[in-house]
């Protein structure tokens, strides 16, 4: 019985508060300020780009997971609602195909292909707008350009 208890606790805990590696927050350089009040301006900053970040960004998996239940909804969780009501009209097709022609196996191709291709674009968006997110919140050096010009 303790050994329930304390398998319990553990779980309850271990759900409570999951440890998650955020390769934007935990790979970034660390800038060595020289005065304090330039410092708390930029860590007030810095946390505030960081929230939003955090509350803005869409989960790759959640929008496959979506997708794979109805195609589109992963869509719809993107923000996407065009592609969600094109991939429902799509499917609503290929199934009165199959209906108004049982016989023809070729059509009972199509909701598979549809359902596979609203899986893998949810990823895709998902993945593609944090992308931009991290970009627009986190600009790194390395996608900072530096343009000389030179005039005699």
């Amino acid at each position: 019985m303790k050994y329930l208890i304390l398998f319990f606790l553990l779980l309850t805990t271990s759900l409570a508060s999951p440890q998650v590696y955020d390769p934007i927050y935990d790979n970034l350089p660390v800038i060595k300020q020289q005065d304090t009040t330039d410092y708390t301006y930029r860590n007030t900053d810095f946390n505030y780009r960081f929230m939003r970040y955090k509350m803005e960004k869409k989960d790759p998996l959640a929008a496959g997971l979506l997708s794979l239940l109805l195609p589109g909804l992963g869509q719809l969780y993107n923000d996407e609602e065009s592609k969600f009501f094109l991939l429902n009209v799509a499917e609503v097709g290929a199934l009165t195909l199959i209906i108004l022609n049982p016989n023809e196996r070729i059509f009972w191709v199509l909701p598979g292909v549809i359902h596979s291709f609203a899986i893998a674009d949810a990823v895709r968006s998902a993945t593609q707008y944090n992308k931009s997110l991290r970009a627009r919140y986190f600009l790194s050096h390395k996608s900072q350009k530096l343009l000389l010009t030179f005039s005699f």
